[in-house]
């Protein structure tokens, strides 16, 4: 072991990354220990000096957990802590964040693995992440993507409800904060296919929930209007779209087709209704 040598422990890490590109090797990986080591490894990393080894290790870890056997061993061994509190450390590296989300991602359908992430604050990290790199497609993408995973995967489990809440708060106990972070963040890439798909899927989520309507009618209506113009040839993305906008009640207030927007209305308590003019 050479768990104190920093440039023999980014190379292992780099090397077990790249071995894990292969489905047969990545299962033998996943077998013999390797994991284990890359999350010791990467446990230790708490200093911008750290920084190479946690992005090896993180990206090693996205490509391991591509395998089912491995996700099995990563929900036994309780890695999303680990896993979170690196990318909660190197959260302003978009670099590292990119593979730490990917890991994430990739974890999430795992549902021991998901409650875990649940558990451990993983849907307000992704909405943290989402609103402090709004302008980074990638990250932005990402952290959609694997809010999604998290969603999807806690609804074929039972539990969406909780996943949806705790979305709509990103972080505080009532309003609906996570409403106006999921729209600044398909505001800032109108024009990406995926970035607004996601976004509209998230919403569309989050609309099951009365309490999210007013926060949504506010703020997503007019954004989505104007993306659903510029996305109209692309299939997916506009029915993603037309799918959010039909569960919203739009024909009971005509105050929304006024531009009438209050972002104050998202910290406000739930189920509160929009301001007036």
């Amino acid at each position: 072991t050479f768990k104190d040598n920093t440039v023999l422990m980014k190379e292992a890490c780099g090397v077990f990354g790249n071995l894990a590109t292969d489905p047969e090797i990545r299962a033998q990986l996943g077998e013999c220990g390797v994991i284990q080591e890359i999350l010791a490894a990467l446990e230790q990393c708490r200093a911008y000096d750290d920084r190479k080894v946690a992005k090896l290790a993180l990206g090693a870890l996205s490509n391991l957990a591509s395998s089912d056997a491995n996700r099995d061993v990563l929900g036994r061994l309780n890695a999303v802590p680990i896993l979170l509190n690196a990318a909660r450390t190197f959260m302003r590296n978009e670099n590292i964040l990119e593979y730490a989300i990917g890991a994430i991602s990739h974890i999430a359908v795992h549902d021991a693995c998901n409650k875990q992430l649940i558990q451990a604050g993983a849907v307000e990290a992704l909405l943290l992440f989402l609103g402090e790199h709004r302008e980074d497609l990638q990250v932005v993408c990402k952290s959609l993507l694997a809010l999604r995973r998290v969603l999807k995967q806690a609804n074929e489990s039972g539990y969406s409800r909780q996943v949806i809440s705790l979305m709509a708060g990103a972080g505080h106990k009532e309003g609906s904060r996570g409403v106006f972070l999921l729209v600044e963040a398909m505001q800032a890439h109108i024009y990406d296919e995926t970035a607004v798909k996601e976004t509209a899927l998230l919403l569309t989520s989050l609309s099951t929930n009365q309490s999210n309507l007013s926060a949504l009618m506010s703020v997503a209506v007019q954004p989505c209007m104007k993306a659903l113009e510029l996305h109209q040839h692309e299939a997916p993305v506009a029915d993603a779209l037309a799918d959010l906008l039909a569960t919203l009640p739009l024909e009971e207030d005509d105050r929304w087709a006024e531009g009438l927007t209050d972002k104050s209305d998202l910290l406000r308590s739930p189920g509160a209704s929009p301001k007036t003019a």
